[in-house]
């Protein structure tokens, strides 16, 4: 009995650094979402997106690699066009900075749960299926743009992983 409990405190505290991960993340993608510059935001946020895959897969003792990491990405983000609306002349600026944190944010912080839930059942990079998991990351994304619109107690640089 004191084994399971002791499994389970590890699983919690895994959860717990992995959650962390997800949060730092999606503040800076949310400061990135906020550039006015329509194709450079977009190559960040997916940069700072696969730095959280690979700090998920290194929690989780997943392999990591980084081609198989960016087309699950692109393949499950990418119908999110973060820079899209900037690329509108005139308009696009201005509601670009206005949209554009939230979409970031959501967009990465829907990216780590689906991450989790999927490292979580055993899964790894190579048995990842966007398709499978967009109903998942659309509910997630929806979760994320709210977190990120709520006043955050604690702000993303006073947080630490620990690993």
């Amino acid at each position: 009995m004191a084994e399971a409990q002791g499994v389970a405190a590890f699983e919690e505290s895994r959860q717990g650094k992995a959650e962390r991960i997800i949060k730092r993340q999606m503040w800076i993608s949310a400061g990135i979402g906020a550039l006015p510059f329509p194709i450079l935001d977009g190559v960040a946020v997916t940069s700072v997106q696969l730095w959280m895959v690979r700090d998920l897969c290194r929690l989780y003792n997943v392999p990591f690699s980084r081609e198989w990491a960016k087309e699950s990405i692109l393949s499950l983000v990418g119908g999110f066009a973060r820079s899209a609306l900037k690329a509108i002349p005139g308009v696009g600026a201005i509601a670009g900075a206005l949209t554009g944190p939230a979409l970031s944010a959501g967009s990465t912080y829907a990216l780590g749960k689906v991450f989790i839930q999927h490292f979580e059942s055993g899964g790894t990079l190579l048995t990842f299926d966007p398709r499978g998991m967009r109903s998942y990351f659309k509910g997630y994304y929806q979760e994320g743009q709210r977190q990120a619109a709520e006043p955050q107690r604690q702000t993303p640089a006073t947080e630490h992983s620990s690993f």
